[in-house]
Formats: structure tokens, sequence, C-alpha cells
């Protein structure tokens, strides 16, 4: 774990956040997913825990991501 550490500059489970939270970034981006199935998708347990490793990490929320980037909210065609 030290030479992790020492490698990386986090512990091993920052880093799989990191790493986690990266790729939210990507599909809050592009796609139209729901919170809830983005969280199942990079193994977050569920939305709330994905909205706070978001803040934690992004210091905003995911759904401001998905404003700014101007993606297609999916109840727009309902």
């Amino acid at each position: 774990m030290r030479l992790f550490h020492a490698y990386a500059g986090v512990s091993p489970l920052t880093y799989v956040r990191q790493i986690r939270t990266a790729a939210v970034k990507e599909i809050v981006g592009t796609s139209q997913h729901s919170m809830e199935k983005i969280a199942e998708m990079v193994g977050f347990s569920s939305a709330e825990q994905l909205r706070r490793a978001w803040q934690r990490f992004e210091g905003t929320n995911p759904t401001e991501r998905r404003r700014s980037n101007g993606a297609i909210d999916r109840n727009e065609f309902e």
C-alpha cells in the first residue's frame, strides 16, 4: 500500500474513486442515463453514493455537469 501511495500519490481506495468519477464525467456528459443507471455502470452501490463521491472530487454535482455540457434531458421527448 505504501508503494502504491508513493507511486500514485493517493490511497488505492481514493484512486479507484477518482477513476470511477472520471468515468461518470464521461457518461454524464455524453448520455441521458439516469444517475441510478450510471452508478450501477461504474460500480457505485447507489446514486447517492455516486453524488457524494462526485461532490468530494468535483465540488459540484453530476446534474450541473450535464446541464453545462448541454446534454439533452431524457424527459424532453416524453
